[in-house]
């Protein structure tokens, strides 16, 4: 017996001929057959009712009238257990079936996009990101006269609009509007994975051309200019800067380095990186050339303590890894007039000064306790461990090579 909604039951579900699955032949009709009982029934004709389906019998081939019966059991049999369907009565009783959204559709677009940022699981400077993003994007919405609209009604030609308006009022350039593009697609992604919408209408959108230049390098003179002027001036981001650029590190990573991952006589770190949805943990060692300065910065830091904290030196607050941009800004592009971005620096006298203790790195995925390490600084290890920065080095050197041409013995810039 299969037990239905209402206290009702049913006898399984047969087909005659006995043979249906098998038959070659159509020699007769065919019937699905089940008997019904309900308790409002009991001791009557109805009771144990004989229940027939004959709806196949219109196909004339085997094949056809076996699959359209398998059609009709597996319809018949939804209609009795979901949705409480009475053969007898012709009634639907089945309990309400509510679709429950975490956001639903018919929310409005301004809406359902801050509930669906609320549900994004990234580090908080992506997520500070997004946010921006995503105010300009609603305030594009509204400027469109798009902002009544519900989440299911939001088309592509609508989200296009959008992004172009945003691009244009806030003169994004190429690469901009791609990242822009790039984000908000993350939004609209979880809106579309909670069945709010039915597809992602940034996918079928596509990213505008980019032509990739040259990173500008500081010259040997530059690079000196720089260090003394933070270093008479600015003693706390210049150590700052030594020890961000011998570390092969990102500095939204340093401001996350605690006292208790630095191992001086090692002269090993430990940091967590992020790329994408993967983190990973990794050791990187201390350069010979900027040991005193890591010294120096941790003889006053504790435990939990941030080696980069209020002031660039070690306390308990988290500061945010902007910081650096705002500094290098005020007393690098401002006071000394050197309008170079700071990851631009790939001075190689700079970054690689001792270049016999290159930096390097042992990958460790999602390690929470891990043992102490010990490692020798050996050649083989500093070039096995340093191989991406050396390939992105290279990459770099490659493509000044690819826009530069010897004529007469001299090296020329092509034009």
């Amino acid at each position: 017996m299969i037990l239905l909604p209402n206290g009702c039951k049913c006898s399984e579900l047969k087909v005659l001929p006995k043979n249906w699955k098998t038959l070659k032949r159509i020699s007769s009709k065919w019937k699905i057959y089940y008997r019904f009982y309900d308790p409002n029934y009991p001791n009557k004709p109805q009771w144990g009712k004989l229940i027939t389906i004959k709806g196949m019998n219109t196909l004339m081939t085997p094949d056809e009238r076996r699959e359209t019966t398998k059609i009709l059991i597996d319809d018949e049999i939804y209609a009795l257990t979901v949705e409480g369907y009475n053969p007898i009565t012709q009634d639907y009783n089945g309990p309400d079936i509510e679709n429950t959204y975490e956001i639903r559709p018919e929310t409005v677009l301004l809406e359902a996009l801050d509930q669906a940022y609320l549900k994004l699981e990234l580090n908080y400077s992506t997520l500070q990101d997004i946010k921006r993003i995503k105010n300009l994007f609603k305030k594009s919405a509204v400027t469109l006269g798009y902002y009544k609209l519900k989440i299911e009604d939001i088309k592509r030609r609508h989200v296009r609009a959008i992004l172009e308006h945003q691009a244009q009022v806030n003169n994004y350039s190429n690469d901009r509007y791609n990242k822009v593009r790039s984000y908000m697609m993350g939004v609209f992604k979880v809106l579309m994975e909670l069945d709010t919408i039915e597809y992602n209408p940034i996918v079928g959108i596509s990213k505008k051309k980019t032509a990739k230049k040259l990173r500008e390098a500081l010259t040997d003179d530059q690079v000196t200019t720089i260090k003394d002027h933070l270093k008479n001036n600015y003693y706390t981001f210049y150590r700052y800067a030594e020890i961000f650029f011998h570390s092969g590190a990102r500095s939204t990573e340093m401001f996350k380095l605690q006292v208790k991952d630095v191992d001086l006589s090692n002269q090993t770190f430990k940091i967590w990186v992020e790329k994408g949805n993967r983190i990973r943990q990794e050791i990187r060692a201390i350069n010979n050339e900027v040991l005193p300065l890591w010294k120096e910065l941790l003889k006053d830091g504790h435990g939990k303590d941030f080696i980069f904290s209020k002031n660039l030196i070690p306390g308990p607050g988290k500061i945010s890894e902007r910081q650096i941009s705002y500094r290098w800004k005020r007393h690098v592009k401002d006071k000394i007039e050197i309008i170079i971005e700071k990851y631009s620096n790939l001075n190689l006298d700079w970054l690689f000064s001792g270049r016999g203790n290159m930096i390097y790195s042992f990958g460790k995925e999602d390690v929470v306790n891990e043992p102490e390490l010990h490692y020798e600084l050996k050649p083989e290890d500093i070039i096995k461990y340093q191989k991406s920065h050396i390939v992105r080095i290279e990459k770099e050197l490659k493509e000044c090579q690819d826009n530069l041409f010897f004529k007469d013995g001299k090296v020329q810039r092509d034009a």
